[in-house]
């Protein structure tokens, strides 16, 4: 790109005027053609100074990949707020999304920010976050990122997205002790035990990973846990279930969504909690209707941390994913079954909840 704004810079005063960009993109390809209103809408887009000429800096900054700069993060700055010690005023949200940036190390001296935006970039490395300490929600998505979240862990921080990076192991992110959201979706993440200590988590999104066990998420109060298209299989901490225990489970063992479905048909206040009567009562409507005993002693399995209620990713780790590839018609048509049992569940529980 440096070698394109040399040619452009036809008397080499290291600034690019509009007739210049006009006679140096004929020089390099006569067949081009852009209007003039088009060239000048370019041009004054990119030039951020006195609109009459671009520098290397904005040239860069426009027409391809490069570090942060300066200028670039005070152009995109927003949001005036009082600063976390009271003592004046400050931008606090920042927007540089699709600025084709390959590093933003120069953040690292704007220490108010509290909200930044550098989704749809090509970082790969985004130490530099550390310095700002006063940091509540950072978009990292569509990024280059192999890691999450390595970074000094600011203490505001409170919501991160790094969807659809190159994540393909969880590292441990139990620093970041007070994250509330957290979404991972869209990598190739395999576990998840880098998050089993991070007890403010609210709201956790896994779609489209490789996971194939959910395991150690028991100490977590989530509120919201999504796992759609995974690869997930038994989820280690419910091993040992005998038969007669096993057997009242064989028509919710599908995918993971029908069993979010049967959950939610179960929690008749909606509050992302069972209670031991709410369960009772929901299982009791799947046909045929399970011995009491059993039902006891699976809320006893299912009841990890011994509170006397089964909250959703308790119940959750039943969730068995199969390949397709080993699905048989007859598998097929027990899934159809199934549908059609938690449907009914459903309208039961709704006929109940209004009468």
């Amino acid at each position: 790109m440096k070698k394109a704004f040399r040619t452009l810079d036809l008397n080499e005063d290291g600034k690019i005027s509009f007739k210049e960009m006009r006679a140096g993109l004929a020089l390099m390809d006569a067949a081009v053609t852009v209007s003039d209103e088009e060239l000048r809408k370019i041009f004054y887009n990119a030039s951020n100074q006195d609109k009459k000429s671009i520098d290397l800096e904005e040239f860069l900054s426009s027409c391809g990949p490069h570090s942060l700069y300066v200028n670039e993060i005070e152009r995109n700055l927003s949001k005036v707020a009082a600063t976390a010690d009271g003592k004046g005023f400050a931008f606090v949200d920042l927007s540089a999304k699709s600025h084709r940036l390959t590093d933003v190390v120069a953040i690292k001296d704007y220490v108010h920010l509290r909200f930044v935006d550098f989704s749809h970039n090509m970082l790969k490395d985004v130490t530099c976050l550390g310095c700002l300490p006063h940091l509540v929600k950072v978009d990292l998505s569509y990024n280059q990122l192999t890691s999450v979240l390595s970074f000094r862990p600011p203490l505001a921080l409170r919501e991160a997205n790094c969807s659809h990076n190159c994540i393909g192991g969880m590292n441990d992110v139990s620093g970041h002790r007070f994250l509330e959201v957290l979404d991972l979706s869209s990598n190739s993440i395999s576990s998840i035990d880098g998050i089993s200590q991070n007890f403010a988590l609210k709201k956790l999104v896994l779609d489209d990973n490789e996971i194939m066990q959910l395991a150690n998420l028991h100490d977590l109060r989530l509120q919201h846990l999504s796992v759609a298209n995974n690869r997930l299989s038994a989820v280690i901490g419910f091993e040992g279930f005998q038969e007669d225990e096993l057997e009242v489970f064989r028509n919710l063992e599908a995918c993971y969504d029908e069993m979010k479905l049967a959950f939610d048909a179960m929690d008749a206040n909606q509050d992302g909690i069972l209670e031991r009567k709410e369960f009772l009562r929901g299982l009791k409507l799947i046909e045929p209707a399970p011995d009491e005993r059993v039902l006891h002693k699976i809320l006893d399995r299912l009841d990890k941390n011994r509170d006397g209620t089964i909250d959703k990713v308790e119940f959750l780790s039943l969730a068995r994913r199969h390949s397709q590839a080993m699905l048989s018609v007859d598998n097929g048509i027990e899934s159809v079954k199934l549908v059609f049992l938690l449907l009914l569940l459903t309208l039961r529980q709704k006929t109940r909840s209004s009468g």
